[in-house]
């Protein structure tokens, strides 16, 4: 009887092992396909130099060298933007995925900007900085990650007294939101909330000056949604026997015919607050 119940106790770990085997397996190409639909985009998710401009010009007295956190920058489109704009400035750009992180080194070297920006592998959920070293933190469209609210009050400790915090996030723009929209972003983020619920938010985080404004429908598509769709087609030839990655590229097409369909109904909202 022991030796029948070892066996059936093994039996029972092989299987155990073969499906998180698998389970690894599938979270391994998810973060593949994911990946390849992304890293040559010129951006990771909605926005333009205009929009990033337009946040910039609504921060008061900003100090003449500001020393810059970008936090989750992606492949930086942002942070040229930035580097650009900004006769001085010194950019940290933060991320966790160093391919990102390689395609601004090179062009770094490609502008000859090594005096305004550099780059550091972090996660955001552990930045590790000393407290109060930026005059300014950003971070366009990733804030999502960690989550808006915790965001805001976990940074807040690496800024300046009176520096300012610009993100997007978005957000709803109605109370009365269609049902294929509230069940498409309550499945891939349930914790998505109104403008006005974000605003309070920000406020109750400890930010004062607090100024927002609202993406228009070509800071989706220009630059993001109409190269993302192009990737999303010539992937699907390469993947059309792959079960797997055909889910993960229809959802992320689905998502794009969604807003297409419901744009007034939600955006990526910027959001900018000075500390107290």
């Amino acid at each position: 009887m022991i030796f029948e119940n070892y066996c059936i106790l093994a039996y029972n770990s092989l299987l155990l092992i073969d499906f998180y085997s698998t389970k690894v397996r599938e979270k391994e190409l998810k973060m593949d396909v994911f990946y390849e639909m992304f890293i040559d985009l010129p951006r990771q998710g909605p926005g333009n130099k205009k929009y990033t401009i337009q946040a910039l010009s609504l921060i008061k007295n900003l100090t003449s060298n500001p020393k810059i956190l970008d936090v989750g920058c992606g492949s930086g489109y942002q942070t040229f933007t930035l580097a650009n704009k900004l006769t001085n400035c010194e950019i940290t750009s933060v991320d966790n995925f160093q391919p990102f992180l390689d395609r601004i080194n090179q062009n770094i070297v490609s502008q000859n900007l090594h005096d305004k920006i550099k780059t550091s592998n972090q996660s955001m959920f552990a930045l590790d900085f000393p407290e109060e070293s930026f005059d300014l933190i950003w971070a366009e469209g990733s804030i999502y990650i960690i989550g808006f609210d915790r965001g805001l009050k976990e940074w807040s400790k690496f800024l300046k007294n009176n520096g300012y915090i610009v993100v997007s996030e978005i957000s709803y723009l109605s109370k009365n939101i269609p049902d294929d929209v509230k069940h498409f972003w309550f499945r891939e983020y349930p914790t998505m909330k109104t403008l006005e619920e974000n605003l309070e938010i920000v406020h109750r985080a400890g930010y004062y000056d607090v100024e927002y404004f609202i993406m228009g429908k070509e800071g989706w598509f220009n630059e993001y949604y109409i190269p993302l769709e192009n990737k999303i087609n010539k992937m699907k030839l390469k993947y059309q026997e792959n079960k797997e990655a055909m889910e993960i590229l229809n959802l992320t097409q689905y998502e794009i015919d969604l807003y297409k369909k419901y744009s007034k109904y939600y955006s990526y909202v910027f959001y900018i607050g000075r500390k107290n």
